[in-house]
């Protein structure tokens, strides 16, 4: 029996550990990818490229066009209706007029650098709200930017909208109102949807903040960024300069992934103890019923050591008796 449960409980160990070490390897890749590569936005995951810190100089360096006639709305894809264009820019005025805020839409077939460069193209739209002076000496620009041909589009918001819109909030912003939309064609709704949610949101963030200006950023928070892909853009996560550095978001994955070893261990832990437990409770009750079983006879032998069992005699058959009456009168 003792051989049979260690036999048994190596079994299970072994079982658990192979689960562990499963759950674990992918933890590791988890963090191996955070930590290797802080900017996980979809669009560097789409083509497997790396997207990294190195700025694709093509993208970084591709003409800017001019600022349109109504200044808000650059439509080289054609996807954005005339009824649209007069929300954007009548909001936009209003959002000016008031706040010093601006929200700019530029749309191209094709954004400039691979669709994997991400932070070649983000550094590309930051060229644009810089050139066309976005937001003003205060920076409080944002851009929204849709490549169609491959099914790309991102957001850019400049120092002064910081506080409204981190990487998260924007890549969140992205996925609620635009992606649904552009994966099936809609540009101009989903850049409808996205252009009130951005203004609502910068809105409510100045009105709170009337007097917070590009200072909120520094050298070393540059303008929040979220990007998404026709594919996967639910999953993003997407990059910030302004989020601080990616040591940060390392060492939380770090934290996380030994939080987990100890959760996965614990459970473990349980399942064997109970185990054990209920293994032990059986072995109890064999020996409680031998034992009983051995009290029983002892007190049988002791009561009539000297009465033998008697042994039962078969059942005599008409076959049986027949044969005796021949025998006797042979």
């Amino acid at each position: 029996m003792k051989n049979l449960y260690k036999a048994g409980m190596g079994r299970f160990a072994a079982i658990c550990l192979v689960v562990l070490m499963v759950f674990s390897t992918g933890n590791l890749y988890a963090f191996a990818d955070e930590a290797g590569n802080g900017d996980t936005s979809t669009s560097s995951s789409e083509d497997g490229g790396d997207t990294g810190s190195t700025v694709s100089t093509t993208a970084a360096d591709a003409e800017v066009p001019e600022q349109p006639a109504d200044l808000y709305v650059y439509d080289e894809a054609s996807v954005i209706s005339a009824s649209t264009k007069t929300v954007i820019n009548d909001k936009n005025a209003d959002l000016n007029a008031t706040y010093g805020v601006q929200i700019a839409v530029f749309t191209m077939n094709t954004l400039p650098g691979e669709k994997s460069d991400y932070d070649g193209r983000v550094a590309y739209l930051k060229k644009v709200m810089d050139t066309w002076k976005l937001g003003g000496d205060s920076k409080n620009g944002l851009i929204i930017g849709l490549s169609v041909s491959d099914g790309d589009y991102m957001a850019v918001a400049g120092d002064g909208l910081h506080g409204a819109f981190s990487g998260t909030e924007l890549s969140a912003l992205l996925h609620d109102n635009l992606e649904a939309d552009f994966q099936t064609g809609a540009y101009d709704a989903g850049v409808l949807k996205l252009f009130n949610a951005v203004a609502a949101a910068a809105e409510t963030y100045k009105s709170g903040n009337p007097t917070d200006s590009a200072a909120v950023g520094t050298a070393s928070s540059a303008e929040s960024t979220a990007g998404g892909t026709e594919s996967s853009a639910a999953e993003s996560s997407a990059s910030s300069e302004a989020s601080g550095p990616k040591g940060g978001s390392v060492i939380f994955s770090i934290l996380k992934f030994v939080l987990v070893l100890v959760i996965v261990f614990a459970v473990l832990l349980l399942i064997v103890y109970i185990h054990g437990q209920r293994v032990r409770k059986k072995r109890r009750e064999a020996r409680r019923r031998r034992a009983e079983q051995r009290r029983r006879a002892a007190e049988q032998e002791t009561a009539d050591p000297y009465t033998a069992p008697r042994k039962e005699e078969p059942k005599r058959t008409l076959e049986d008796d027949y044969l005796d009456f021949m025998n006797r009168y042979k």
